[in-house]
């Protein structure tokens, strides 16, 4: 059986010859990259083509802007190899290829789910302070749980991979991540609080929730986060109710850089 620190080599010295015959062909002057393209270059070259047995046995960890270009770490599994790789692009079309780990560490046991919390956590912290949520002493109430919602809110400005990602992840509903929602900010409250406050119009209806909830302006319901094929990009719809004529529903798209998520636009739905 061949030895999978010499495969793993074999593997990259081929992605050397083939990025120096790019380099040649004239793509030394492409100028730096984007997170996104970077991330698709750097797979292409350690893991195959997208989609590929290859591909899908890889997965990328962490991406980031360095000087003059981005360093992208990923981990392969078999057929892709065994091991953690850098994949560093610079501006001038030079690809440094680092291996960082001969064999890669298996998983943790529930890292993947402690992963996704962690990013769920900073969107949904990103989002909600956008649109001035979680501060000062304004007290809000969240349903613990996401709103299933296909791809409805979603505005054809919305890239297909962010569409579809968002799609897939509100086809059902989710239980939201609790580091997005400190105790001194937000009350996480069941998908069902709402039994027994009266339904026969708006005013009585909200008369009720604040003798139920004192201090609490309104309620937050939001959706799962859609994310793009590279983890770049994300959408996430935020609702807010607070009186018969309060309340208003927003779509927040927000791109990572360097690591932390910043929102590129909160789009007014519908307002009450």
């Amino acid at each position: 059986m061949p030895n999978p620190v010499y495969r793993s080599a074999t593997r990259l010295s081929t992605a050397t010859a083939a990025i120096s015959l790019l380099a040649a062909s004239g793509c030394a002057h492409l100028g730096p990259p984007s997170g996104a393209r970077a991330v698709e270059v750097a797979r292409r070259n350690v893991c195959g083509a997208p989609g590929s047995e290859t591909d899908r046995g890889c997965s990328v960890q962490e991406h980031e802007r360095v000087r003059g270009g981005y360093r992208v770490v990923v981990d392969r599994r078999p057929p892709a190899g065994n091991d953690r790789v850098a994949v560093t692009l610079g501006g001038n079309g030079r690809i440094q290829v680092e291996t960082l780990d001969s064999v890669a560490q298996p998983p943790r046991p529930g890292a993947a789910k402690e992963a996704s919390a962690a990013i769920g956590t900073a969107i949904y912290t990103a989002a909600l302070a956008h649109l001035g949520f979680g501060q000062g002493d304004r007290m809000v109430l969240v349903v613990d749980s996401t709103s299933i919602l296909g791809d409805s809110p979603l505005s054809t400005s919305v890239p297909d991979d962010v569409r579809a990602g968002f799609r897939a992840a509100n086809e059902h509903r989710r239980e939201l991540p609790r580091g997005a929602f400190p105790a001194e900010r937000y009350r996480l409250v069941p998908n069902d609080h709402m039994p027994g406050l009266p339904r026969s119009g708006a005013g009585a209806y909200w008369t009720a929730f604040r003798e139920r909830y004192p201090g609490y302006s309104g309620v937050i319901r939001l959706s799962s986060i859609g994310r793009s094929a590279d983890g770049s990009r994300a959408a996430v719809y935020v609702t807010y109710g607070c009186g018969g004529l309060c309340g208003a529903g927003r779509l927040v798209t927000l791109r990572n850089d360097g690591g932390s998520w910043r929102v590129v636009e909160a789009r007014t739905l519908w307002v009450s």
